[in-house]
């Protein structure tokens, strides 16, 4: 009975020292999930609507058909799309300098998603409110006050069912509206695509890509920057680009 009853008692004190650390694992998982919830939302196209009368949006939707996959449809309940892993990010450096045909901090004002032509792809094009130009080599000069169009590729699509299929090239972030960032940006033509960027909130630096996995962390290059103070940020970028123009005129 004695034996019975200790056993009893080392029971009940294991349960008890267990469950904090149930608490503790479950509390973590939370606040990532909050910390996550609500970042990072693609731009909502729905089914079936055509841009066939708007010929600059077709000269556009043509970049991102994809005609060996086949036209966009609805998967089963349940079966979610899974990001397209390309591995995109390989030598691309933490800050694409070089990279960029322009280099500004703007505000996204609008995002909005589109099919391609032939209904096989996907792509998002974010309205950038520019603050300050850091860099511009195009043709036409860009001002502060303009608003430019950036692309990149993924989106999200609302079927007539009301279920909502998401596609995404894996570790890349979304632009959301009425948030502030640095953009890396590559002249497409008339608009430009989304190299990559840094949000500015709140004084402090966050990658736009990279910031996907389990864990919450940043895995990526770009995690160099994260957290750190946007006028050490911005000063350390001004000055590299600086750099980088002069190594060019040389």
């Amino acid at each position: 009975m004695l034996i019975k009853r200790k056993f009893l008692g080392l029971l009940l004190l294991t349960t008890l020292l267990a469950v904090p650390m149930v608490l503790l694992s479950r509390s973590k998982t939370e606040a990532i999930g909050q910390r996550n919830k609500g970042a990072d939302q693609e731009p909502i196209v729905e089914y079936g609507i055509s841009q066939a009368n708007d010929v600059k949006r077709q000269a556009k939707g043509r970049r991102y058909d994809k005609p060996k996959n086949g036209p966009i449809s609805e998967l089963p309940p349940g079966v979610e799309e899974l990001p397209l892993n390309s591995h995109w990010w390989q030598g691309i450096p933490v800050l694409p300098i070089s990279e960029s045909t322009t280099i500004v901090v703007g505000d996204v004002v609008d995002g909005k998603a589109y099919l391609s032509n032939d209904g096989s792809g996907i792509y998002s094009e974010f309205a950038v409110r520019v603050e300050q130009v850091l860099k511009d080599t195009n043709p036409i000069t860009l001002n502060p006050g303009e608003t430019i169009a950036a692309e990149r590729m993924g989106g999200a699509v609302r079927f007539p069912s009301g279920k909502v299929q998401r596609y995404r090239i894996s570790r890349q972030g979304m632009p959301q509206v009425n948030e502030r960032y640095v953009f890396f940006l590559k002249c497409n033509g008339e608009d430009h695509d989304i190299i990559t960027g840094y949000q500015l909130k709140d004084g402090k630096v966050r990658p736009l890509d990279g910031s996907d996995t389990s864990d919450g962390e940043n895995g990526l290059q770009f995690g160099k920057y994260d957290g750190i103070a946007e006028y050490s940020f911005l000063s350390e970028l001004q000055e590299a680009i600086y750099s980088s123009l002069r190594k060019e005129r040389k």
